[in-house]
């Protein structure tokens, strides 16, 4: 036995990082399906909550900031950070959506944590990049636009990648109606039809991800409790008294 392990340490240090990274990849992809799965939410769970819970507490606190007009100095500094032209456009930017989303899409994205950008890259929802830099891309296999080379995103570690992902969806135009939507519903099996654009499949897009949540129980991950909405305190003119109006 220990012959071979000898045998087989040899033969993959004799191999170049990219022809080790494939036969990794190839591996990976080789498991049963069973056991990719286990691996997969192994991985991604853990830091998809923590980052969930990160931007819940933001929401939070932002919208108890923008009631209250209180810390006016950090309201504008994330609104320039989220591109937000108001408050309650802040909010619609900050708020997460049903965890069960997230991983549906990193489990189309990254094959189930088994492609080579989420192995070489750490790239869980195929990011790309209009840069060229070995240290902060990697170069797709396929090319595009009369042979244009892609290049993809490059992260030191899967929760940066998640934290990038949540970031794009904040603030790509065309991820508009999906913030709008996701504001004032929870349910993943609705806001999946706006995220045609995420993806070069367009319609089909959105069915796989139902079909991936329905058949993997996703919802079980998503947080029961619904986030409060804005409610913007006025004035009623008629009576002087103070009214609230929800957002």
């Amino acid at each position: 036995m220990w012959r071979l392990l000898l045998v087989l340490t040899l033969s993959i240090s004799m191999l170049s990082s990219d022809e080790v990274a494939q036969k990794y990849v190839k591996y990976l992809q080789n498991l049963p399906t069973k056991t990719k799965k286990y691996r997969f939410f192994k991985l991604l769970l853990p830091p998809v909550r923590k980052i969930d819970k990160e931007l819940r507490t933001l929401y939070l606190q932002t919208k108890k900031d923008i009631e209250t007009h209180s810390h006016q100095k950090r309201i504008q500094k994330l609104m320039k950070e989220y591109k937000a032209k108001d408050p309650l456009d802040l909010l619609k930017r900050i708020k997460p959506h049903p965890i069960s989303i997230t991983l549906a899409q990193a489990a189309i994205e990254s094959a189930w944590g088994t492609s080579r950008f989420f192995v070489e890259a750490n790239n869980v929802f195929g990011m790309w990049s209009y840069h060229a830099d070995k240290k902060d891309t990697i170069e797709a296999s396929k090319q595009r636009n009369g042979g244009k080379k892609i290049y993809l995103k490059r992260y030191k570690n899967i929760e940066d990648a998640i934290r990038a992902y949540y970031k794009n969806l904040a603030t790509n135009n065309a991820y508009r109606c999906f913030r709008e939507a996701r504001y004032y519903n929870d349910n993943p099996y609705e806001l999946v039809s706006l995220l045609h654009r995420y993806s070069e499949k367009g319609e089909l897009y959105p069915i796989e991800l139902i079909k991936i949540i329905k058949h993997n129980h996703l919802t079980r991950y998503d947080v029961k409790k619904p986030l409060p909405r804005y409610v913007e305190y006025v004035k009623s003119v008629d009576e002087n008294t103070t009214e609230k109006k929800v957002q």
